[in-house]
């Protein structure tokens, strides 16, 4: 009788080994899933700064080039009528570095969305590279304000400006374009943001699973198991106290 309840405390003590250990295997795995997740997070949080800031700067650039259109016209007034046009053509210089600068960030990031899918090139690819050509427009557009901002002769100036004008306001011109461009980085934000949003959903989903599934297989079977030991046990200990009393 001794023997048979001294095994019956190893199959408790073997069944409580096996049952932390398949714990500690279910927790790593919800450690490394967690973990996933923190890193999807701190990595939506990252893209939401950086779309923030590409929409941003996309909108800025529509607004400089609005701006150089405007300071052209200006420019070419004011040669036209002999005043000083000085203070004009240094706020043309500013605003065509800055739109280059932000016309080569923007290009940059839609270059790298050329592998949108298997099957298709990003909306962003298109716009810059595609049937829309934004890349070569605004480059073109850059081109006439540099001409203009080096010209020294009035019919000239007067023919650039008008020029910059038509590339603006024409059909396909950048006024259009640059709207769509803009949207484009809206739209393609809001699909990353959406991919990143089912990932994390999906990874909950499975935590959820992994979760359900050790109740289901582990610590409930366990805890059957450790509870038919204990009334094996106790069924062992009244027969032997039965015994002694007898």
């Amino acid at each position: 009788m001794f023997k048979e309840l001294q095994t019956l405390l190893k199959s408790r003590h073997t069944l409580a080994h096996a049952l932390t250990k398949k714990h500690l295997y279910a927790l790593g795995l919800l450690l490394i899933l967690l973990f996933v997740s923190y890193a999807i997070l701190q990595s939506a949080i990252a893209q939401q700064r950086d779309d923030a800031y590409l929409v941003n700067i996309s909108g800025k650039q529509r607004m400089l080039a609005q701006r150089i259109v405007s300071l052209s016209q200006n420019i070419a007034s004011r040669k036209f009528l002999g005043r000083d046009y000085l203070e004009a053509s240094e706020e043309l210089k500013l605003s065509l570095q800055e739109l280059d600068f932000i016309h080569k960030s923007l290009r940059q990031k839609a270059l790298h969305t050329e592998g949108f899918s298997l099957n298709r090139r990003s909306p962003l690819y298109e716009v810059y590279f595609g049937s829309w050509n934004l890349a070569i427009k605004l480059e073109s557009f850059l081109g006439e304000g540099v001409r203009l901002l080096e010209s020294e002769e009035t019919e000239e100036t007067l023919f650039l400006s008008q020029n910059l004008l038509e590339m603006w306001e024409g059909d396909q011109g950048l006024l259009g374009v640059l709207e769509l461009g803009t949207l484009t980085f809206q739209l393609e934000s809001e699909h990353r943001i959406d991919t990143l949003q089912k990932t994390a959903l999906g990874i909950i989903l499975l935590i959820v699973v992994v979760l359900f599934l050790e109740a289901l297989f582990v610590i409930r079977p366990a805890i059957l198991e450790l509870a038919l030991i204990e009334e094996k046990c106790k069924k062992c200990l009244n027969k032997r106290e039965s015994t002694e009393d007898s």
